[in-house]
């Protein structure tokens, strides 16, 4: 069942002129990693490199505290200014990372590649060590190359499964979301079973930033799938191992701009790039709060149209729009009953019991100021939330 949701958003202290994009929190060690566009110095001709190229994407960290980011910092063993560096993932128990690096300048004749590296975290080092020192230990992976784009890493919560973006041969659109297995039991890490997500995540347009809320619910960027601006955000869900698209995230979360690169601190609340209007650079990384919109169902039941006596102490039964029981509850001495806390954008039925000492009884239903629905026959009302 799809319920609309609300997202409260607001600006970060992160964000500069320039673009920053591409969030990770690791909830293990409390780590915040994203990227951001930068300028190198050239200590030969004391000048920035700006004006002979274009300027470079770096990995950053930083500690969120107190609703605001502290101690960022572009770690010296992940500067490297020859590469466009990022997106940085790591898994949930710290043992693994992947990462993106580009070419920042392209070779005569061949195209700008894109490639994804993943290292492991030996056992002789923390995991603190390890995440300010990932590029010492990465590979590239197997089925990625130089001749094809392949980014944005995704690692499933038990770190056996990687999504990721890719327009390699096979995929159906620009850039597809594509999955592989990871088998770590071994000595060295094995990967099977690569393969796009199908025909109801992948568009003909590009999919991108994918982003893991739990094992069977994912969050994407995509500008194919119907949305309020260039790239959305999406969510999907797996069912029976197949990914299955489960809608657009709404306004506030999107926006008119390119909205992209999601992740969690919480189960409601994470950041996310966008480059909407009246931001502070040209991508900037918001903060979200998650809040599903609720409301109530709720009447008072009559014994008939003239409202004289109520019907009290009779159970109400709420029912979806399939007759699946929800809740029930008992009205009152005044004939009121309400059900709370219940989605928006939901239909719901409900029933009643009926007195059977009482002849040719009909209850009559109206709502909490006594105003008689018109839906109330043969006891079941159809009613809509808004």
């Amino acid at each position: 069942m799809l319920f609309r949701s609300e997202y409260e958003v607001e600006p970060t202290n992160v964000s500069t002129p320039e673009s920053e994009y591409a969030p990770f929190f690791h909830k293990k060690t409390g780590t915040f990693w994203f990227v951001r566009e930068q300028k190198f110095y050239d200590f030969v001709n004391f000048q920035s490199d700006r004006s002979s190229g274009p300027p470079a994407m770096a990995i950053w960290s930083a500690e969120y505290k107190n609703q605001r980011f502290h101690a960022i910092k572009n770690p010296a063993s992940l500067i490297n200014p020859e590469k466009h560096m990022g997106p940085l993932v790591f898994s949930d128990d710290g043992s693994m990372a992947c990462y993106s690096e580009t070419s920042r300048f392209a070779e005569l004749n061949r195209p700008v590649s894109t490639q994804l590296l993943l290292a492991r975290k030996p056992n002789s080092v923390s995991t603190a060590y390890f995440q300010k020192h990932v590029f010492q230990y990465a590979r590239p992976l197997p089925f990625s190359s130089d001749s094809f784009f392949t980014s944005h890493p995704a690692f499933s919560p038990d770190g056996k499964e990687l999504i990721f973006s890719s327009n390699r041969n096979g995929s159906v659109g620009g850039k597809d979301l594509w999955s592989v297995r990871i088998d770590t039991s071994g000595s060295n890490i094995q990967f099977s079973n690569l393969r796009p997500l199908g025909p109801d995540i992948n568009t003909s347009e590009d999919e991108l930033a994918p982003v893991f809320k739990s094992s069977n619910e994912l969050l994407f960027a995509s500008n194919g799938h119907p949305g309020f601006g260039g790239l959305d955000l999406f969510s999907a869900r797996r069912i029976n191992d197949q990914w299955v698209f489960y809608g657009n995230e709404g306004l506030k979360l999107n926006s008119g701009g390119d909205d992209f690169g999601i992740c969690f601190t919480s189960d409601s609340t994470g950041f996310f790039a966008s480059n909407r209007i009246n931001g502070k650079g040209k991508d900037d990384i918001y903060k979200f709060v998650f809040k599903k919109r609720l409301t109530e169902v709720k009447g008072i039941l009559w014994f008939s149209k003239n409202k004289e006596k109520p019907v009290v102490n009779t159970w109400v039964y709420l029912k979806d729009e399939n007759g699946k029981l929800i809740d029930s509850v008992k009205t009152n001495r005044k004939g009121f009953f309400v059900f709370r806390q219940l989605p928006v954008g939901t239909k719901y039925m409900i029933s009643f019991s009926e007195d059977t000492s009482v002849v040719f009884s009909n209850y009559v239903l109206s709502d909490e100021n006594g105003i008689i629905s018109d839906r109330s026959e043969e006891h079941t009302s159809e009613l809509q939330s808004h």
